[in-house]
């Protein structure tokens, strides 16, 4: 009866190593049976049960490395079978004449690229110089348009050569491409920031605003001189901040003390 005890079947539960029971008495059925992770009839069956026959142990493992020898040979062999027909294969024995009309091909890609590079840049040097000989006659405003056009330029032919490369997949080319661009761009950049220098500093709105003013007749030319002023005549003064209109009085062309006010803008 000690092995229908719930204190021994509970110690045969939490114990950590596998727990064979072979009690003996085969007319009777136990707690402590139940919960073993083996039963036995006797203890010498559970003595033949734990320890196996070395013989069939070693029977058993031959005849599996038997099968796996086979199995692999099957293998190597269906694998050599399929390499010999893809070696046999017309388009694997004579790779080149495939190869060679598309290396024909990836080569007039290649000078077409070339060539459309070639007449991009020439084609934007012109319009950079054309842009560059405006600024050294227009204001910053000027200046800051050509910029914006140079720019869009730049990025049109940017995606008109990516339109090109993209049919051939010269990845590696395009990202050359690329970064030559962006250097094309950078110094155009700093070339446009360098002439938008100069001009600011040799602007008459630099002068203006250092609290000088321009005088402008009615066809918006500059007056240098009071005598070239005739009685009479409306004329526009350009402050930093707006214009004034007025008109000269009838003394040889000078200015009033008396403005006439037509409006000022600004």
């Amino acid at each position: 009866w000690a092995f229908n005890e719930r204190v021994v079947a509970e110690a045969i539960v939490r114990c950590p190593r596998p727990v064979v029971a072979a009690i003996g008495h085969e007319t009777d059925v136990t707690i402590a049976e139940l919960v073993a992770d083996l039963r036995c009839a006797t203890p010498t069956q559970a003595a033949v049960r734990l320890t196996p026959d070395r013989v069939a142990l070693s029977e058993e493992w031959s005849f599996t490395r038997r099968r796996l020898e086979r199995s692999c040979s099957r293998l190597l062999a269906r694998g050599r079978e399929r390499v010999a027909r893809i070696e046999a294969r017309p388009t694997v024995r004579d790779a080149s004449r495939l190869i060679s009309p598309a290396s024909e091909r990836i080569e007039r890609s290649a000078n077409a690229l070339r060539s459309a590079m070639r007449a991009g840049l020439v084609s934007e040097a012109r319009r950079l110089a054309v842009a560059e000989a405006r600024l050294q006659r227009a204001p910053r405003t000027r200046a800051s348009r050509g910029g914006v056009r140079l720019g869009a330029a730049a990025s049109r032919l940017e995606h008109a050569i990516r339109r090109r490369l993209e049919p051939t997949g010269w990845s590696s080319r395009a990202r050359a491409l690329d970064r030559a661009m962006g250097a094309c761009r950078a110094r155009a950049s700093e070339r446009l920031a360098s002439r938008a220098r100069e001009l600011e500093a040799v602007s008459p709105l630099a002068t203006i605003r250092r609290g000088f003013t321009i005088t402008l007749d009615d066809k918006g030319r500059a007056l240098r001189s009071a005598a070239s002023v005739a009685p009479g005549q409306r004329i526009r003064t350009v402050f930093a901040d707006g214009e004034v209109d007025s008109r000269a009085d009838a003394e040889g062309g000078r200015m009033g003390d008396q403005m006439d006010l037509f409006g000022g803008g600004g």
